[in-house]
């Protein structure tokens, strides 16, 4: 009855068509197509959506498909002669059919990219590549990836020449519906390894490696290799002398037994290490501080700059770089000083494995002088007399930093003078990467750089760390310190979720109108004036922002308030209200800033000028007396006060970057002013009522025991056919440390059958409901809580398949390390490693009780993405010693 192949080719469309002269239903009979998929158990599913109608019908089958056998039926449907009755329906012929592949199975194109990067063939280690493996007919098909640096001269991969440098770390990924197959590559995680492979070979008629490492993939099927990216992705190689001590400034190893580089001028005669008492230093440990004194002649009033060098019989390191100090007398102490921290000390180690430098290293200082007139002469440098630094062994030496309420103190070692390289500095420690070496970090900074350090003074940011770090954590945040140009350059999908305007119907079509395909070429700025504008001068955003409502007829006039109040400065000043409070503020302050008269509503450009782009931040920031919150310190709390003022709008995961940017901030001063009265206290404990997250980045476990990916298997529900009464948050056995998530009391440790070693910990029940927060459910079969939860008196937490509890006394704060995970109570092993956790008001949970007492845990924690490709990594089966 029903005509057409039985073996469609995956891709191509084909025509079916129902021969209805056989048919005996009457003549104005309708016909209907439905399509059924046959499931893994012989059972038949309609997976229709929209019934096709009519006697000849097309349908194209999709990669997905091939191999899994349909069945398409046809049903006649003949109206009823009596008005508002249902016609009847009958079917009336089917046909079964399988699709197949119609071209020869490979891999067509490989390619290695930075995704994230302005420069998508750019990369530091910080960053994480992504490679892709384009397959024609390899639906399901398991692709690995090997990560290679090239070493080869010309454009190719010679597999010859680079045999010794293929990184032995496999990636796999499956080919999914769109024939791509896709993993991620963390530069980070390995960086060591990659980095002494990429240094131990060179290219032929090379010295060193160069500025960068040049890395490419290959992918492999069945162990046969099949496919290589064909352009490189330039990582920037940390291990690149061209920050090596410029070769005519006076060097100084410590004491007066080594060989110095003196000054010919005489201008600098003596640097010297010192403590804070004064006494001159020949050894320290890690985790002290250290001073420097200079002992100079016919330099009072001029600026140096102090570099502190680890010695190495080849190329030295860099350990530490002050900012611009102006010399007040001819002999003189630098007032801060620094820390040699643990994180400054591994500077100073080259090798993963063997290092010599990795227990006890030795430093000299360079000084430079920022006086462009002063001359200076190339000396050398020996291993004689230089500082020892050596690696604490006992933990207790070099302890977390603990944070104390500054109540708007002053530090007057926080005001010295923030250079490009501090930016750099806490750029890196927070994981972005260096914003000085490329362009066009290295030329934007600069211009604006001595109006930030100026403004931060004239309005008292720099009054203390607090300060500083909440303004600095806040600026990375909006804009990394370089991107004070809102652009509108993003792909239709981008546009749908991070604008509200285009998240309505019609702002859908204009998104995929306006946003661009497969590249970033494509937005011109004429597209860009019509982003803004929907964006920013269209409904509720127009109202808020106090931009003009644009007409549709008028998108396109960059006149328009949303694109000629676009985003701006260290903090994006958007909108026509915030640009005229800016104004406003201008036009009282500019006379006590030594500034002119401007205005910024006829000509919002001036924002771009370096002076501007740092007062408009400075307006933002005292519009809204962030000082003031920033005084009360840097706990996750503090900072999302902050945050929430600057962005309200945005998710848990956002607001968790803006407070690693500020602490990362605070690190940085912490090391180079290190005597600041404020800050500084040697205790791991944090503030009393503080919320601690169970684990760091806590993300949900994404496969289950038998190690499918279903991460709805993880979740507080019914997913499993039964009661699952808490969360399974991935945690690696043996090593992932459980933090207590507020302060309270340890009234349970022991084991539980199914649970393994298990913590119970009480809480405050009033304490805990403050850290509630509205949550969707989102997982299939997900649940709330139970009847009872809320009736209780008391809360408790429970941790379960703990590996060893490491709490040293019961009572406990938020924080606190309380156990190191492990994978007891699963008899069976599995390929999920998690921290199972309940909320719940009763101590201890008993069979039958379900959810009656017990609470969605993710009312309380909020859960950062999930990393696939980690959690692949121990997606094995660790089988427990605890056969319960």
């Amino acid at each position: 009855m029903i005509s057409g192949n039985r073996n469609p080719v995956a891709g191509t469309t084909y025509y079916y068509e129902i021969n209805a002269l056989n048919l005996l239903g009457k003549l104005n009979s309708s016909y209907e197509w439905h399509v059924f998929k046959k499931n893994k158990n012989k059972t038949w599913r309609d997976i229709t959506e929209t019934p096709k109608t009519g006697k000849r019908v097309s349908y194209k089958f999709g990669e997905i498909a091939v191999g899994i056998e349909f069945e398409i039926k046809v049903y006649e449907i003949q109206p009823e002669p009596l008005p508002g009755t249902s016609g009847i329906k009958k079917l009336v012929g089917s046909i079964i059919l399988i699709p197949v592949y119609g071209k020869v199975s490979k891999i067509d194109r490989v390619v290695l990219f930075n995704r994230n990067g302005k420069n998508v063939n750019k990369a530091s280690y910080r960053d994480t590549l992504t490679a892709q493996a384009h397959c024609i007919a390899m639906f399901g098909k398991e692709i690995e990836f090997h990560l290679w640096e090239d070493d080869a001269p010309g454009g190719g991969h010679d597999p010859v020449v680079n045999k010794n440098n293929r990184h032995n770390k496999v990636y796999r990924a499956v080919v999914n519906e769109n024939g791509i197959a896709e993993v991620k590559i963390s530069l980070m995680s390995d960086e060591r390894i990659l980095r002494q492979m990429a240094n131990k070979y060179l290219m032929i008629g090379d010295q060193d490696e160069g500025a960068y490492h040049e890395y490419y993939v290959t992918a492999t099927y069945s162990g046969k290799i099949v496919g290589a990216s064909q352009v490189n992705v330039d990582v920037v190689n940390p291990d690149y002398k061209k920050g090596k001590p410029a070769p005519y400034t006076p060097k100084f190893p410590s004491g007066h037994s080594g060989k110095k580089q003196t000054d010919p001028k005489g201008n600098i005669l003596e640097a010297v290490f010192i403590n804070d008492s004064g006494k001159e230093l020949s050894k320290v440990a890690v985790g002290e501080k250290v001073r420097i004194r200079i002992h100079s002649k016919n330099m009072v009033g001029k600026y140096i700059q102090y570099v502190v060098w680890e010695y190495d019989a080849g190329a030295h390191d860099e350990i530490y770089r002050s900012g611009h100090i102006k010399i007040p007398a001819d002999v003189c102490d630098t007032t801060s000083g620094f820390v040699i921290a643990k994180r400054l000390f591994e500077k100073g180690i080259d090798l993963p494995v063997g290092d010599p430098d990795a227990d006890r290293q030795h430093y000299f200082i360079e000084i430079i002088s920022i006086d462009l007139a002063a001359e200076s002469q190339r000396f050398g440098v020996d291993s004689k007399g230089l500082m020892e630094v050596e690696k604490v062994r006992s933990p207790a030496m070099v302890k977390e930093e603990k944070v104390e309420r500054s109540k708007g103190r002053e530090c007057k070692s926080c005001q010295s003078v923030l250079t490009v390289n501090d930016l750099d500095e806490f750029m890196l420690a927070s994981g972005h990467g260096s914003i000085i070496n490329k362009s066009p970090y290295n030329l934007r900074i600069p211009s604006y750089i001595d109006y930030l350090n100026k403004y931060m003074t004239d309005f008292e940011i720099n009054k203390n760390c607090y300060r500083i770090a909440n303004f600095l954590g806040q600026i990375a945040k909006e804009t990394k310190f370089w991107n004070y140009k809102e652009d509108f350059i993003y792909p239709s999908s981008r546009l749908k979720t991070k604008f509200n305007n285009f998240k309505t119907l019609t702002g859908k079509k204009f998104a995929d109108d306006l946003g661009y395909k497969s590249s970033k070429s494509e937005i011109t700025i004429e597209r860009e004036v019509k982003i803004a504008n929907w964006a920013y001068a269209r409904g509720n955003k127009a109202i808020d922002l106090g931009n003009n409502v644009c007409p549709l007829n008028d998108i396109h006039n960059p006149e328009q308030d949303g694109y000629k109040y676009r985003g701006r400065g260290l903090i994006q000043l958007t909108g026509k209200k915030n640009y005229q409070g800016y104004q406003d503020w201008y036009n009282k302050s500019f006379t006590k800033t030594d500034l002119v008269k401007q205005d910024f509503m006829r000509n919002p450009d001036l924002l771009f000028q370096p002076k501007y782009i740092v007062l408009s931040a400075i307006y933002f920031w005292m519009k809204n007396k962030l000082n003031d919150f920033a005084d009360k310190g840097i706990s996750k709390e503090d900072v999302r006060k902050i945050s929430n003022i600057i962005n309200s709008g945005e998710d848990e995961e956002t607001k968790s970057i803006r407070y690693d940017y500020v602490k990362s901030a605070h690190l940085m001063l912490s090391e180079r002013d290190a005597d600041c009265p404020i800050k500084i206290k040697n205790d791991t404990s944090l503030a009393t009522n503080e919320w601690y997250d169970p684990v760091d980045n806590p993300q949900i476990t994404l496969h289950n025991f038998r190690g499918d990916y279903d991460p709805d298997f993880s979740s507080f529900g019914e997913h499993r056919g039964r009661p699952h009464t808490g969360l399974d948050i991935f945690a690696i056995n043996k090593k992932t440390k459980i933090y207590a998530c507020l302060k309270g009391e340890i009234v349970y440790h022991s084991t539980i059958p199914g649970y393994g070693k298990t913590i119970i910990l009480k809480v405050d029940k009033e304490l805990l409901e403050r850290y509630k927060k509205k949550y969707s459910l989102k997982y299939n079969k997900e649940f709330t809580k139970g009847n009872f939860y809320d009736s209780g008196k008391d809360r408790y937490i429970l941790y379960a398949h703990l590996d060893s509890y490491e709490f040293k006394r019961k009572d406990v704060k938020a924080g606190d390390i309380i156990a190191i995970s492990g994978v007891t109570g699963v008899a069976e092993g599995t390929h999920g490693p998690h921290l199972h956790i309940e909320f719940s008001s009763k101590m201890l949970p008993q069979k039958g009780d379900g959810y009656q007492y017990r609470c969605n845990p993710l009312y309380y924690i909020t859960l950062m993405t999930g990393n696939l490709q980690l959690q692949k990594q121990y997606n094995k089966v660790n089988r427990s010693i605890d056969k319960i």
